[in-house]
């Protein structure tokens, strides 16, 4: 009798073998040969060239090479504030939005309105005239801005990055106009200390330096830096 043999078909996962590690090669500074692994001497922080025997240093190239793994393998923490959404081939950064001109302008008449209203109304009520229309334009002037600058609160900025482009929008919009940007014109993002996050754009062969988030948060500014480059495959720089 013939035995039946079963086999059993066992299903491989797909291994990634993208390598994130940064290395480099080390050319002769004589001669430009290529130094092979065996004449490098990590310890000493030397190299020897087989072919015209030149011995070098490369503490430079170690130290290029430290710097790039710390960097690639410091982890993103994400803020407080910041939300982070990916759906197919869309990312979506919602911020809590910053202040603006507009903002400001509300903060300084909470502040000062209040009190002026205080001094017109007691001289109104010490003179004997007391009249409804005032005391109400009075208090409904003062309302307003606080209303408003707590609903500021719940305000949203939102960077949209989709195949094609990269959108900055504020929700709800005051008088702030959407921004959005051809996505392969976008050459670098950088950090500008002191007024918030740039892009630069190549507009017609001219770069453009433009913001798109005005914070003095270093920690925000710099996880939407590392967040959007590494979204548009765009390697990170130092902006002097």
């Amino acid at each position: 009798m013939k035995k039946e043999i079963y086999k059993e078909k066992l299903e491989l996962k797909e291994v990634s073998i993208d390598n994130d590690v940064p290395f480099t090669k080390i050319n002769c500074p004589s001669c430009d040969e290529q130094v092979t692994a065996d004449n490098v001497e990590l310890g000493k922080a030397v190299a020897k060239c087989g072919s015209c025997h030149v011995l070098f240093p490369i503490e430079d190239t170690i130290a290029l090479l430290s710097t790039s793994r710390d960097k690639s393998e410091r982890p993103m923490v994400k803020p407080e504030g910041v939300d982070v959404f990916e759906f197919k081939n869309q990312l979506e950064v919602v911020v809590k939005s910053p202040s603006n001109w507009v903002d400001i302008v509300m903060f300084i008449w909470i502040m000062i309105f209040p009190l002026i209203s205080v001094i017109i109304m007691a001289k109104s009520l010490v003179a004997g005239n007391v009249d409804i229309i005032p005391i109400a334009t009075t208090v409904f002037a003062n309302v307003v801005p606080l209303y408003w600058y707590f609903k500021r609160k719940k305000n949203n900025l939102i960077f949209n990055i989709s195949k094609d482009t990269l959108d900055v929008e504020r929700r709800p919009m005051y008088m702030i106009k959407d921004k959005s940007f051809n996505r392969e014109s976008i050459e670098q993002v950088y950090i500008k200390p002191g007024y918030g996050l740039y892009i630069i754009i190549n507009d017609f062969g001219e770069q453009k330096h433009i913001p798109i988030y005005i914070s003095y948060n270093p920690v925000v500014l710099r996880y939407l830096e590392r967040t959007i480059e590494n979204y548009l495959g765009i390697e990170d720089m130092d902006y002097a």
